[in-house]
């Protein structure tokens, strides 16, 4: 703390600041380096080097007391010769004016010679030699100077960037002697496939994602720009994505926990890695997706009062051109197969009118997905209802059998068959004089054929209810028609009965319900209807766990069991067929040997049950020998 009126300038002018009390702090350059040079580490390579510690022991060594002394001594010599030879000035401003301090010669101080030391051994070496040798001794390189302990982590960054930045300014400079930069000779023979190169940029990377991470490290090496194309290119068309959902029946919560977990959203966070649709972008995704296939396919509602929609019937024959050509089975005459079905979605009151490829690519013809869908509708399949779902495609369908589709400038002829059951068939078939006909209805004078006029009962014999003479059925039945189709009968479809094939997978179902049906009854009589059921357990899905084979009686029923009580629960085309591959097996299960002894001891019973079954056989083969 110095006085503030004794403070001068060094042009000796007084020392005029802002004041802040009478005294001020000073301190000089000397003062400042010594405090310095205490706070320094002894982990600081300056501070553990010799002479640093020779330095400090000399500036701890001196006697500042001394100094002023002397100092003082020098400066009463100094006036005394200054007054003697300058003149004394006549008269001041001011007699008790201080006099004014002259400027002092600057003193140098120089380091005293190295102590000896007291063996031989321990002598340090000249100065000369020492800075001969430090100029000799190599710089420690940059895994050195990452791996020393001594140093803190500020200063091993100065020390790594100062060193890197003189290395790359070296080779940066012979690269430009040489009219390249160091960038083009890496990337061209890593391009190139050299080995080298490829090995000094697999160790950058790698010694980088080891420091920063390997998401950091990657965005950093790569860049912005580079990231993003590389992240893009691990992204799936957004429709992609769309269908999996779709397909896979994924709700909107599980989507956004899949996110969530694998942080692959594009949810815009940085700790993310933006490949996935987020919630937002799917539902909007499936907006615009769905739009498009509206109007593509040409999607309306069905014509009132009936609920239900359809699609344009162009559209989807384009559809099936294009992937017949993909799967490289397509053909110039596309031939398409109409189908009629009630109930597709398990429910009442449903129609569904579809078109099937007659070659398909991957599935079978007879699969159900193998179907495209041209109207779906919530009512009753009878005839009024069938007309109007008919009427629009009829239209269409015309316009297609004249001229023919082009799809990507190739024309290709659309052919159409009709399948269907025979119940579908008898309400599409309409009589020209007579809407209200209607093909195998109810009563006994009724026509149940479409190929003949033949009637189910005979009401000119004393026959059963349920049979007919073959006098009276040859006689009302052409079968001497060339064509073998009756031509008073029109088709709603609007195709000749030629092009009709009644449904085989319907049909062979239909037998094998049946056939299971008097197994189930022959069971029953035997007492054996629990290992009928144990026997048809081991065809069709694991899903099914019911009964094949159920005995239904009606409320109040007395009369004896027959085959109408005899229920066969519904089973797919696949499980049929295996059930009719297996059918002996099921068969020798179903109806075991010694329950059917126990049942049939009597023998005049077993006699007159297979003497019937051998006459009635008998007399089917007479009369089919006396038709043909």
């Amino acid at each position: 703390m110095v006085q503030r009126e004794t403070l001068r300038l060094a042009d000796e002018t007084v020392f005029d600041a802002k004041a802040y009390g009478n005294c001020e702090v000073v301190a000089s350059s000397f003062g400042l380096l010594v405090v310095l040079l205490r706070q320094q580490s002894l982990k600081n390579l300056f501070a553990s080097d010799s002479s640093f510690g020779r330095l400090r022991e000399f500036l701890n060594g001196l006697d500042f007391c001394c100094l002023a002394d002397e100092t003082a001594g020098e400066a009463v010599t100094r006036d005394a010769a200054v007054s003697a030879v300058a003149p004394v000035p006549k008269s001041t401003p001011s007699g008790n004016e201080p006099p004014r301090p002259r400027p002092r010669a600057a003193r140098k101080l120089t380091l005293p010679p190295p102590l000896p030391s007291k063996t031989v051994q321990n002598t340090p070496p000249p100065c000369s030699s020492r800075i001969s040798k430090q100029q000799n001794r190599p710089s420690p390189n940059m895994k050195e100077i990452s791996e020393n302990t001594e140093i803190d982590t500020p200063e091993k960054k100065l020390l790594i960037t100062k060193r890197g930045q003189q290395l790359i300014g070296q080779l940066q400079a012979v690269c430009e002697e040489k009219r390249e930069s160091l960038s083009t000779v890496l990337s061209y023979l890593c391009a190139f496939g050299d080995q080298d190169a490829t090995a000094v940029i697999q160790d950058v990377i790698e010694d980088v994602t080891c420091r920063k991470g390997v998401k950091r490290g990657i965005q950093d090496l790569a860049g912005e720009e580079t990231y993003a194309k590389y992240v893009e290119s691990l992204r799936v068309p957004d429709w992609i994505l769309l269908f999996f959902k779709t397909r896979a029946r994924i709700s909107g919560q599980t989507w956004q926990a899949v996110l969530n977990i694998t942080q692959l959203g594009r949810t815009g966070k940085s700790s993310d890695i933006p490949v996935l649709l987020n919630t937002n972008q799917m539902k909007a995704v499936k907006r615009m997706v769905f739009d498009v296939c509206r109007k593509v396919i040409g999607i309306k509602k069905v014509c009132l009062p009936i609920r239900g929609y359809c699609v344009e019937l162009a559209p989807v024959v384009e559809m099936i051109a294009r992937e017949q050509r993909l799967h490289q089975v397509s053909s110039p005459v596309i031939k398409l197969m109409i189908k009629i079905d009630g109930r597709p979605f398990w429910g009442r009151d449903q129609v569904l009118i579809g078109i099937v490829p007659c070659v398909c690519p991957l599935l079978s013809n007879q699969s159900a997905k193998s179907v495209y869908p041209l109207v779906i509708a919530n009512c009753k399949e009878n005839r009024e209802n069938l007309k109007i779902l008919l009427k629009d495609v009829n239209h269409q369908k015309k316009a297609l059998k004249e001229n023919g589709i082009f799809v990507d400038d190739q024309h290709y002829r659309v052919e159409f068959t009709v399948t269907v059951d025979y119940k579908t068939l008898t309400l599409l078939l309409v009589k020209k004089d007579d809407e209200d006909f209607l093909l195998g209805g109810r009563g006994v004078s009724v026509e149940f054929c479409f190929l003949c006029n033949a009637i189910r009962g005979c009401s000119c014999h004393d026959v059963a209810a349920d049979e007919s003479c073959v006098d009276c059925l040859r006689s009302k039945a052409n079968i001497g028609r060339s064509t073998g189709i009756r031509d008073d009968l029109l088709f709603l479809l609007d195709e000749e009965l030629s092009s009709i094939q009644l449904c085989a997978l319907h049909m062979e179902m239909r037998n094998t319900e049946q056939l299971l049906a008097s197994i189930g009854l022959m069971a029953y009589k035997v007492d054996a209807l629990q290992e009928a059921n144990d026997a048809l357990k081991g065809y069709g899905p694991e899903s099914f766990h019911g009964n094949r084979i159920s005995l239904k009686k009606k409320a109040g029923q007395e009369a004896a069991v027959s085959r109408h009580n005899i229920h066969v629960s519904s089973m797919s085309g696949p499980t049929e067929l295996e059930i009719l591959q297996h059918i002996e097996d099921v068969v020798g299960h179903a109806l075991p040997v010694q329950k059917l002894k126990d049942a049939f001891t009597d023998l005049n019973t077993a006699k007159n049950l297979i003497l019937n079954r051998i006459t009635f056989c008998q007399s089917r083969i007479d009369v089919s020998e006396i038709m043909l």
